[in-house]
């Protein structure tokens, strides 16, 4: 991968996770400080997202919980069973609003 990203995130994936920090105001050495992967990457407590920050931006979400719900992610992060409890819970809903959309349309 380019950049120096951990093979489990494409550039996607790993922009998003930072765009959601950004949205939600978590600093960047909060997470990259515990990440077992931060040997790896060039962008280490570095927020790289400047754009509007008071949008949240459902793609990002989206590509985020879609990682965990595929435990796509790499080996060597824990993801602890709450999150993806929550991951799951969160997926569920959605699926169910996306059928009521589509029901009342």
């Amino acid at each position: 991968m380019t950049r120096n990203i951990p093979d489990v995130f494409n550039l996607a994936v790993f922009f998003s996770a930072k765009r959601l920090r950004n949205f939600f105001e978590i600093q960047e050495a909060i997470v990259c400080n515990k990440c077992v992967l931060k040997h790896s990457c060039n962008f280490v407590n570095q927020s790289v997202w400047r754009g509007d920050n008071k949008t949240l931006n459902l793609a990002a979400v989206m590509r985020v919980l879609t990682l965990y719900a595929l435990e796509a992610a790499h080996p060597e992060l824990s993801v602890p069973d709450e999150i993806k409890a929550s991951v799951n819970r969160l997926l569920t809903e959605i699926l169910s609003l996306s059928q009521t959309v589509r029901q009342a349309a």
